[in-house]
């Protein structure tokens, strides 16, 4: 009686103050650049309960972050959040394994007065027989998982060379809290007249295949959330990327115009996402998944130890996965493609007006220190071509950062909210008992993304073109969103797909 009384208290404060929060969220307008210098601080300087060295923070700020007013607020937040974790009951039931049924014990009627949609599980991932490993590998926030089976992987057995694997196999060393099972493994994939099916998910024990599963879609959840999000893109590539544009480059640069709108708030907004999901033993990456502060710092330091800025960028992904193309359909990769082959194609385009050829790239003095400190500042250097840096060389790296900035964090903030808050679907851990998750992880999961659904500023309504240094750029940047609308309605003509990027729902940038 106690555990539900706590659970419903819990609740209610959580949503409560996140529905506050929310309403009162204010919409920044976009700021011109100024001159001014970013000072940082090492992650673990602020936060040595969760060791994550090379991360940084900034510790200085832009004038159109209001560091102030929202350094007091994210304050405010991180002691309510440990207050939380202390109320939430620690033997909280299992989530029921029906949609309604889960809405129901978990979903907080304070959301719907705030003007949110409730959540609503795919199709594809509804009944028993639902393959969701398959069905998430080529759609929505899982999607870059994928990969074609290796050759050391056909000769060894595991399997087929015309298969493919989701390969979180490295999460079975990490020790875990007591009462759960272990996620990870390796999932091997068949395609098949009817599409993609998980043939086996390999394991160095003997759990049966279907709980099995369940431990590798808990892997691939926590590994996406919080190493490829909120680690990776969040507070690495972004932060870095920010720190060394706004101190390097000029407030007239060209580069510095071109990327300014995906810095908005960015640095306050990656500070309020350390203290939320890596700032100790009360923090979401903790919390909300199978690890311990240790073992979370653990699994971040060999991710960041592989880290690699061109991995991100789409079709260097695909094509290192060997998925540029396959004999079934995934729609997240065609997506994907189709909105970075426009932002790519505005990059060049824009970066044109500035630099004739690959000599004016190189001998322009401001940008060899921007990729420098580059190098300086992220976990490994961003390989160059022979002979410095190019023209095609600087627009894939500026227009990957705009795509995580829009595309990227279009899927994982809001595409998500349908594909990975139903736990019975896509379990963030998978108790040793196998039951269903808890439903306090359950809850805190719907309140980690029920504020990326706050009021923002949205990219084709930003006025991004006044960022523009003439009238050139001006007009490059404006048929940029003009060729986003254009993409826009095709996409509605096709026929809505919740498991797809639009660029209507895209931000000018990941943290506003």
């Amino acid at each position: 009686m106690l555990t539900r009384q706590r659970f419903r208290l819990y609740r209610t404060i959580l949503a409560g103050f996140l529905s506050a929060g929310f309403k009162d969220h204010p919409i920044e307008p976009l700021a011109q650049p100024v001159d001014t210098r970013i000072d940082h601080v090492s992650h673990d300087e602020l936060w040595p309960d969760i060791p994550l060295p090379g991360v940084r923070v900034a510790a200085t700020f832009i004038p159109s972050d209001h560091a102030e007013r929202r350094g007091l607020k994210i304050r405010v937040q991180m002691r309510l959040r440990r207050l939380l974790v202390d109320l939430a009951p620690p033997d909280a039931p299992p989530i029921p394994a029906d949609e309604q049924a889960f809405l129901d014990a978990v979903y907080p009627r304070e959301f719907d007065k705030a003007g949110v949609r409730r959540p609503v599980l795919p199709p594809e991932l509804r009944g028993p027989d639902a393959d969701v490993i398959a069905e998430i590998a080529v759609r929505g926030p899982f999607g870059s998982f994928l990969r074609r089976a290796t050759a050391q992987e056909v000769t060894a057995g595991e399997a087929a060379e015309d298969e493919y694997v989701v390969d979180l196999s490295h999460y079975l060393d990490q020790p875990v809290r007591d009462g759960l099972l272990r996620p990870g493994g390796k999932a091997v994939l068949s395609p098949t007249a009817a599409g993609l099916r998980t043939r086996t998910v390999i394991r160095s024990d003997d759990l049966e295949q279907e709980t099995a599963r369940r431990a590798l879609l808990a892997a691939m959840n926590e590994d996406m959330t919080t190493f490829r999000h909120n680690l990776s893109i969040h507070n690495v590539i972004l932060t870095d990327v920010t720190i060394a544009t706004i101190n390097e480059l000029m407030a007239r640069h060209p580069v510095r115009r071109l990327l300014q709108h995906t810095f908005h708030t960015l640095l306050i907004g990656n500070l309020e996402n350390c203290n939320a999901h890596f700032a100790g033993a009360k923090s979401f990456a903790v919390t909300l998944f199978s690890h311990d502060a240790k073992e979370v710092a653990a699994l971040a330091a060999r991710h960041l130890h592989g880290f690699d800025l061109h991995s991100f960028t789409p079709d260097t992904q695909f094509e290192r996965r060997g998925t540029t193309e396959t004999p079934f359909a995934y729609p997240y990769r065609d997506n994907v493609l189709e909105l970075w082959a426009v932002n790519l194609d505005y990059v060049r385009e824009y970066l044109a007006l500035y630099y004739a050829d690959d000599d004016a790239v190189r001998a322009d003095p401001d940008l060899a220190r921007w990729a420098d400190a580059l190098d300086t500042l992220l976990p490994n250097p961003v390989s160059r071509p022979d002979g410095g840096i190019t023209r095609e060389w600087l627009a894939r790296v500026c227009a990957t950062v705009i795509h995580l900035s829009t595309v990227e964090h279009d899927i994982l903030n809001n595409v998500i909210w349908d594909y990975g808050t139903f736990g019975f679907a896509v379990p963030a851990v998978v108790p040793a008992s196998a039951d269903q998750m808890d439903q306090v992880r359950a809850l805190d999961t719907l309140a980690v993304l029920f504020v990326t659904w706050r009021p923002f500023n949205m990219l084709l309504e930003s006025h991004v073109e006044d960022m523009a240094l003439d009238g050139a750029g001006r007009r490059v940047m404006l048929a940029w969103l003009d060729r986003l609308r254009t993409l826009q309605t095709e996409m509605e003509d096709r026929g809505y797909d919740p498991s797809l990027a639009y660029p209507a729902n895209f931000n000018i940038s990941i943290t506003n």
